[in-house]
């Protein structure tokens, strides 16, 4: 109890700069000025030899930090019998699998959004063999209550214009440092016939991830008629 695992990542390129949803006009000077790790950053291991057999158990708390500093960060508890190993010509290697039991991603944009999302229990991070070559497999949750009325106008139901839970689901998939990244919206407790109706006004990937960026930047809906804007910064 009180363990506290802190793992930073460092990827090749920066998922942020490449998410196709945002177009960003001015980007930071320096966004392409990756460290390479190949060049006078490597660490001698040859002089070590490790092998530890880890159970892992929900009294311990996993951080992973992508891109550190002000990049994405999951925190999470869960279960995991972990191999570590160093061996006699300086690799290491991971093997195993962690069950996420309860835990939160942390999704920051710039200086533009920085929410936090609630990780579903059985996300899971996978490793077997590079630790730069792990398999990750996580649906995460933000919350929030607004109306439908911004993206359906409709006068005649006031249903529209009542705050309702709503949820932005995003999902990471396939390469821990390469995640497919995807989202969905969810309202968990709307009757089928308003979810049709909101999945047929959002018909395209362009459309969701609009209404998923205006949900995360100012909480509501965005307009569907409107031109620009939301989409950009």
């Amino acid at each position: 109890r009180g363990t506290k695992i802190s793992i930073p990542i460092m990827t090749s390129d920066n998922n942020l700069y490449n998410r196709k949803y945002i177009s960003f006009i001015n980007k930071v000077n320096n966004v392409n000025n990756i460290i390479d790790d190949k060049k006078g950053n490597e660490i001698d291991l040859s002089w070590i030899r490790m092998n530890m057999d880890l159970i892992i158990t929900t009294d311990a708390e996993i951080e992973i930090l992508f891109n550190p500093p002000g990049g994405d960060v999951m925190k999470g508890r869960g279960v995991s019998n972990m191999k570590l190993e160093i061996d006699k010509e300086g690799n290491f290697n991971m093997c195993g699998e962690y069950s996420i039991d309860n835990g939160d991603y942390t999704f920051r944009l710039q200086n533009l959004i920085n929410k936090k999302f609630k990780i579903e229990r059985g996300s899971s991070i996978k490793w077997s063999g590079s630790p730069y070559d792990a398999d990750i497999k996580l649906n995460a949750i933000y919350s929030l209550r607004t109306s439908l009325y911004d993206i359906i106008p409709d006068s005649t139901n006031d249903i529209y214009r009542k705050r309702i839970p709503v949820e932005c689901i995003l999902s990471l998939s396939d390469k821990l440092l390469k995640p497919n990244i995807s989202f969905k919206i969810n309202l968990p407790n709307s009757d089928e016939s308003i979810k049709t109706t909101l999945n047929n006004t959002i018909s395209t990937e362009e459309e969701l991830n609009k209404q998923i960026f205006s949900l995360l930047l100012i909480n509501k809906f965005s307009n569907t008629k409107q031109t620009g804007g939301v989409g950009e910064a």
